[in-house]
């Protein structure tokens, strides 16, 4: 980072003030104007940028962030002015990221982030067949999975935190959902770099429950975007060798969504949103037909995700597939959908399917209630 022009800019820096660098001419051009426009006091040689008025990188990024393109912030580095600040000089952007979640370290140090859980539906027996076990923060404001999974990238904790998710998860279910039921536990295959080490905690939580390992499914987060497949096929055989079951989200939002079935076979198959919506398309749903015929042929499980009218569950379950979620059946919560609520649900999608002129897959004695 331009140590020699910062050289030149220590006259003006006491202490430890926050720096930035721009190598490139352009920025550079931008950066002052938008410093001069901002009255915003700097030194400037070489491209780098010393603040002897401004005390933290913190403050100083609070103060460009919103007037920088994503671009800009990527080509722009920010560091302190003492060499150890120089030493871990990083992106602006990741910086900011980092800024922006500080709330996540407080959070896991304090062990606060809980799980809700949202029912599976098989709406041939419109019972629940399992939950999903979603990761949550309450703090200033509620904090939902992904955002949380980003924070977890951005702040390097991936790792750690997806084995404290795995196992908080098995824990809370074992207090809050019928055991009876199976569970889906989410994680990211990249942060589990060797499965023998890494999953061992996970095991011992499973151990400690009334959960067998058979009703325990691992469901891969993101998989249209899997890029390691051995790696991947060494965990699946790792879960599979220890009674669980496997699990592949997303298809279908992926193009390569049916390669990736016939590179792990998984257990179940998560059929994605941007699949199972707008099934007035008769191409779309002889599309979703065709997936379930060949995934029943091999032995896969289908679930249809992101079912929120009778319209849509009575659809889906005219293709043949049984397993059902999202917010028709209920939104996660810590606690689980009522058998009252599941028979007018049956009744609402009878209805839909009469409409339509299909046959219902619903129980007559759940219809008639």
């Amino acid at each position: 980072m331009g140590g020699c022009g910062l050289c030149r800019l220590q006259q003006y820096s006491a202490g430890e003030h926050p720096v930035l660098y721009a190598g490139n001419p352009l920025l550079r051009t931008l950066l002052t104007e938008l410093l001069r426009c901002q009255k915003i006091a700097f030194h400037q040689e070489d491209g780098v940028y010393v603040f002897p008025g401004i005390s933290t990188r913190e403050a100083l990024a609070a103060l460009l962030d919103k007037h920088l393109t994503g671009a800009e912030k990527d080509d722009l580095r920010i560091a302190t002015s003492s060499l150890a600040g120089l030493a871990s000089a990083e992106r602006f952007s990741d910086f900011r990221r980092k800024a922006d979640t500080a709330w996540f370290d407080r959070a896991l140090r304090e062990d606060r982030f809980t799980f809700h859980f949202q029912p599976i539906v098989d709406v041939t027996a419109m019972s629940i067949y399992a939950h999903e076990c979603l990761v949550r923060l309450f703090a200033d404001r509620e904090y939902l999975g992904a955002e949380i999974v980003d924070a977890a990238i951005s702040r390097g904790r991936i790792h750690a935190f997806d084995d404290y998710c795995r196992q908080k998860a098995i824990r809370e279910a074992a207090e809050n959902v019928d055991p009876g039921s199976k569970l889906f536990i989410n994680f990211l295959p990249s942060s589990i770099y060797n499965p023998e080490y890494c999953l061992q905690a996970t095991l011992t939580a499973v151990r400690g429950t009334k959960f067998s390992p058979e009703s325990i499914v691992f469901e891969v987060v993101e998989s249209d975007r899997v890029r390691n497949i051995p790696s991947l096929k060494t965990i699946r055989d790792f879960y599979r060798a220890n009674g669980f079951n496997f699990a592949l989200d997303d298809v279908g939002s992926g193009a390569n969504s049916l390669q990736t079935i016939a590179d792990f076979q998984p257990d179940y198959i998560k059929l994605d949103q941007s699949l199972t919506s707008g099934l007035e398309n008769p191409i779309r749903l002889a599309a979703v037909r065709k997936i379930f015929e060949l995934a029943d042929e091999f032995g896969i499980k289908v679930i249809a995700e992101g079912v929120e009218t009778a319209a849509q569950a009575a659809a889906l379950a005219g293709t043949g597939i049984r397993l059902m979620q999202g917010w028709f059946f209920g939104h996660s919560a810590a606690a689980g959908v009522t058998a009252a609520s599941l028979a007018n649900l049956a009744r609402q999608m009878n209805t839909c399917a009469q409409l339509t002129g299909s046959e219902s897959t619903v129980p007559s004695e759940l219809q008639s209630h």
